[in-house]
């Protein structure tokens, strides 16, 4: 009976948890399912906030070129533009080709003189391929566009190059000209500015009278002043200043045949592309386009590309992308990259006019027609 007895007791008696010194301490199964739950429902949601996020991403990456179509770009069904029917460089033709970004102070530009010369600026001097020209004599910049000046003596092909001389706190310029690259020899007068360096040379008018040439250069700035470039209208071969103007930061200058105009690049404050267009013949302001892209190709070949300014894009979405300026009817176009099929043409936008042109204002302070005066003056 007393074995029957223990057994019924054993039976009634609920079992005490292992380790717990209190037989009548019971755990709060409510809290701890409560636990459980807001700690799996944080993960949870943590979890789909990022995979939100990565969606977002990803559909941002895969529509940004459309963002620019939703702020008013117009589907553009006309003609084929002339990149699109040939090749924009034929194996003779001169170019340039320029990788503009953020990063570089100034563009590095490799400009094809000749069959067989190649120059390489952007740098501290220029640099040219199958040249025997020494070292110590490479503080030269060529003029681009030599072949319309009036060389003289020089046979055809003209080179003509920009060439600087340091002294003190200044250098001084002088036109060299040849009918060979490796032959350049000195002509005109020195012109004596406040740089390190004259970066671009361009030759824009030439006529029975006279010929012009614009040069760019940075100014040797104060520690307080803003940075800006120069431009100034000179005469070939005589290097007399005719003006000048002072301009927003540049990081490369060319000049465009069509409609006669200096076109500067640089960068906006969101680190976007800007093409400032002058007067070749006066330095007049112009317009100023704005590119929305910051990383790029600039490619220029006067047979094919004179009225128009080519970028083709090198940053994400953009790749492949072309933003061509049509300089003459002061449009902006976007061009998908080209497709497989040969028969099917890209499509193409017009970018519309009241986002990213503008008409650039004149600024009489910064323009000089004297050569003492301005902040551009030697």
């Amino acid at each position: 009976g007393t074995q029957q007895t223990q057994h019924h007791l054993a039976m009634r008696l609920a079992p005490v948890p292992l380790g717990n010194a209190d037989p009548e301490w019971q755990p709060n199964r409510t809290e701890t399912e409560a636990e459980a739950y807001n700690g799996g429902s944080r993960k949870c949601v943590w979890a789909m906030m990022l995979i939100s996020i990565l969606l977002i991403l990803h559909v941002q990456r895969d529509r940004y070129i459309e963002a620019l179509r939703w702020h008013g770009g117009i589907a553009d069904h006309g003609p084929p533009l002339p990149w699109e029917v040939q090749p924009i460089i034929l194996p003779n033709d001169t170019y340039e080709a320029s990788f503009l970004a953020p990063s570089l102070r100034r563009a590095s530009s490799f400009v094809k003189l000749s069959s067989s010369v190649l120059a390489v600026n952007g740098m501290a001097s220029s640099i040219f391929t199958n040249s025997s020209r020494s070292e110590s004599d490479k503080s030269i910049t060529m003029v681009v566009g030599s072949g319309t000046l009036d060389c003289m003596e020089a046979k055809k092909p003209c080179f003509v190059a920009v060439q600087g001389e340091p002294l003190q706190d200044q250098n001084c310029y002088h036109f060299a000209t040849g009918s060979a690259f490796d032959d350049l020899k000195s002509h005109g007068q020195d012109l004596c500015l406040r740089s390190k360096q004259v970066y671009a040379a361009l030759a824009t008018r030439a006529t029975a009278n006279q010929s012009e040439v614009v040069l760019a250069w940075d100014p040797i700035h104060g520690e307080s002043s803003r940075p800006y470039s120069c431009l100034a209208r000179v005469t070939f071969p005589g290097m007399q200043l005719l003006n000048s103007l002072a301009v927003d930061l540049v990081a490369s200058v060319i000049y465009d045949h069509v409609t006669d105009s200096i076109i500067t690049l640089g960068f906006s404050g969101s680190q976007t592309i800007i093409a400032d267009q002058y007067q070749a013949s006066t330095l007049r302001p112009q317009l100023r386009y704005s590119i929305p892209i910051s990383v790029t190709w600039l490619l220029h070949a006067p047979k094919m590309s004179d009225g128009y300014l080519l970028f083709l894009g090198s940053e994400t979405p953009f790749v492949g992308s072309i933003f061509a300026v049509d300089l003459r009817r002061q449009m902006i176009y976007q061009q998908d990259p080209p497709t497989a099929g040969p028969s099917q043409r890209p499509r193409r936008w017009v970018l519309p006019y009241n986002k990213f042109v503008e008409r650039l204002p004149e600024n009489p302070a910064m323009a000089s027609k004297q050569s003492q005066d301005g902040p551009c003056a030697h």
